[in-house]
Formats: C-alpha cells, structure tokens, sequence
C-alpha cells in the first residue's frame, strides 16, 4: 500500500498505474480494491518475477515504462526525472537514477549522462534496482522483454541485451527509497545461490548476442565473463586449480575485470551462496585475492584488503597481517591514491538500502 501511495502522488500525472500480483496471499487484492479506479489490478497464477513484469509490459500503453516493487518507495518527483531524462537523451534506452544502487545525488534530469555500459555490464549489473529504472517501452519489446527462464537477475539480464543495443542515461538523483523485506527474494536468492545460477545462463548467451548485434569487439569481453561466472562456481565448490585456471582465462580475455574491484566485490557479495555468513565471507574474499592473476592489480589489492578487514571483525587477526603482508610492494599506496571515491560509493551503497519487517 505504501508503494501504490508513492506512485500516486507523483508530482508527473500522465501515467497509469498497473499492479501485477504473482499469485500473493499476503492480501493484495484486498488492499488494492481500497484505492479508486486509477489502478489496474492483475492477478496471476504464480510464475515469478520475470513473468509478472511481463505481464506489465504487455498491459501497458504508454511510450516509457518505470518499474516500483511491493518493498520500495518513489520519491514525488521521480516519474518527472526519469520521464525528462529520456526526452533530453532521446538516443538512451534506458534511465537509471541510482547507479550502482546508490540513491543519493541532486543532478538535474537535463544533464543526465549517455553512455555505453558495456563492457563493464558484463562484469555485475550497476545500472541499479529495477525501482530506479525506466526504459522505453518498443526497446523493451524489441529484445522480448525479461526472461521468465530466470528466477532471480532477471533485471540485470534485460539491461545487458538493452545495452547491445544502445546506450543508457544516467542522472544522479535520489527519488526512491530502497528497502528490503526480511523475506525478500534477493535474501533467498544469495543464500540459495540462485544468483550464481542465473549469472552462468546470462554470460552464456552473451558472446552470441554481442556477434548478432556485430558488436564483435566485445565477443571476448563477453567469453571473459563466462570464464568469470565459471571461477565463481568454482569458488562456490571450494575448487581452487579450477578457481586459478577460469580467473587466468577471465582476466586474458577481460583485462577490465582487474580495474574494477567495486564489481567484482559485488558479484562475490552477491553470486556466492553463504556470501552473508561472515566466516563465508572471508574464505570467498581472501581465496579469491589470493587466486587473483594479477597480484598487484587494483581488484587482488581490494580483495585483499576486504578479507583483511573481514578477518578482523572476526577476531582473526594473524590473518589479517598475513592478507596485508601478501601486498605487492606499492600496491596498497597505489590504489590509496583513488580509494576514497570507492569508499564513499561503498558506504552510500550500504546506507542506501533500508530493511523493513517482512
């Protein structure tokens, strides 16, 4: 009810509103038939989330679509930014006003930044939650809109073959409120590695969807990242010959991934079932960093760094100095130099998104 009252008093007024219920039984038909006759309620057998924003899509009659799930909120004036960002940026497919899933920022929807979010989409999905997005809805349809094969990541996949396709707007802007219900599905999907199972289909596709689109120097980028999704499973499995072989290949072919420690460090975070257990946590963080190709690269020194900080907070500190002391001579001084910036958008992140009961 707080999400449809958010959506309701957008301060931008030409929209409709429709409610997909993915066969709930929690009372929302109940508590939709409380609000008057601007609300279009569609309930449906259970298929899950791919499906139910499907049936949005094809419901729909507007040009733009924006997405709100049960658990977050709209700021009033978020339909105006989103909707004003594409008619400034008319080439981008797509707006997003908390990139990397920070919902922070005052930058007006006027000079929003285009650009091409490959390759770095194939390394983990900052384009941000779906609640932050709007696409136009003919590119949407274009690509055949989410794929209802995926239980989870079902958002991150559709930006990436939105993104073969063209480029996206970004505005830096807060007008939603993130939260996060105790039973949430991204919860269940890091515990169950449904995350991990998802990432493996999407980068499997991806090498063919780039040679379709003739956007063939990003075939290898894409192979990198199937190599990536493999060294996660192995990482998962406790595998670790399989673990330096696949990064080895990630890396040769996606040298990008060793500049790119903030998505790297996602996609261990969020890929890797047990990844919210702190002990998990530790021997993801500092197996990776050890196993990393490129010991002195800005991802092994975060890594490393990361599971020396994780190895405190659980009390092991002859960890801790033995992760530290594995640093490359100047490497901890090198990224120092730009590590302020990563942490503040780590910090943002963190405080960005609010639990509320279940």
């Amino acid at each position: 009810m707080e999400a449809i009252e958010s959506v309701l008093d957008q301060s931008f007024r030409s929209f409709e509103l429709i409610v997909v219920d993915d066969g709930s039984t929690d009372g929302t038909e109940a508590a939709v038939a409380q609000f008057d006759d601007h609300i279009r309620y569609e309930r449906r057998e259970h298929r899950g989330v791919a499906a139910a924003r499907n049936v949005g899509l094809h419901l729909a009659r507007g040009h733009v679509l924006a997405f709100i799930d049960s658990d977050n909120l709209w700021l009033r004036d978020h339909l105006d930014v989103v909707v004003a960002a594409l008619r400034a940026r008319p080439q981008a497919l797509l707006a997003s006003t908390c990139e990397g899933f920070i919902t922070a920022g005052r930058m007006n929807a006027g000079d929003a930044v285009v650009s091409d979010p490959l390759p770095r989409l194939l390394a983990a999905n900052f384009v941000g939650s779906p609640s932050c997005v709007a696409t136009r809805r003919r590119a949407l349809e274009a690509i055949g809109g989410f794929d209802e094969e995926l239980e989870v990541a079902e958002d991150a996949d559709a930006w990436l073959r939105l993104a073969v396709r063209g480029p996206f707007a970004f505005v830096r802007r807060r007008t939603a409120v993130l939260r996060q219900a105790a039973d949430s599905l991204l919860l269940r999907g890091r515990r169950e590695g449904l995350y991990l199972e998802a990432w493996e289909r999407i980068a499997a596709r991806m090498p063919a969807e780039l040679r379709a689109a003739r956007r063939h120097h990003l075939v290898d980028r894409a192979r990198g990242s199937v190599h990536f999704a493999a060294a996660l499973r192995a990482l998962a499995e406790h595998d670790d010959p399989a673990l330096r072989r696949e990064l080895g290949a990630a890396c040769r072919l996606f040298p990008e991934l060793s500049g790119e420690p903030g998505l790297v460090s996602g996609r261990l975070r969020v890929n890797l079932p047990g990844s919210n257990v702190p002990f998990e946590r530790l021997r993801h963080l500092a197996t990776a960093a050890v196993a990393w190709p490129e010991p002195a690269s800005d991802t092994a020194t975060v890594l490393r760094l990361s599971a020396a900080g994780a190895a405190l907070r659980l009390g092991r500190a002859a960890t801790a100095v033995g992760l530290v002391a594995g640093l490359p001579p100047g490497a901890a001084l090198s990224l120092g130099r730009r590590a302020l910036p990563l942490a503040r958008s780590a910090l943002a992140r963190r405080r960005s998104r609010r639990r509320i009961r279940a």
